[in-house]
């Protein structure tokens, strides 16, 4: 509840891969500048970016993923989080 109101709150996490340190943020959705504000967190808060950096499937980041070839097409940046 945020100001005595029930909020629907997303939440960003990342996970360093030998350590497992973990870091967390929340947000009120799930558009492109949530999860670019998340990793920017996470890399603040781990002291600087890991050599490999995995993401998951989004559809805030990602037009179209071929799950044959495993070729994944990324979007463009989005203001509105919403696709014209």
């Amino acid at each position: 509840m945020i100001g005595g109101e029930a909020t629907r709150l997303y939440l960003f996490v990342a996970t360093l891969g030998y350590s497992r340190r973990c870091y967390v943020q929340a947000s009120r959705h799930e558009r492109q500048s949530a999860w670019f504000d998340g990793v920017e967190g996470a890399f603040a808060h781990f002291g600087g970016i890991p050599q490999e950096v995995l993401l998951d499937i989004v559809r805030a980041l990602v037009d179209h993923h071929d799950a044959a070839t495993r070729v994944v097409q990324a979007g463009p940046p989005r203001i509105s989080g919403r696709r014209e």
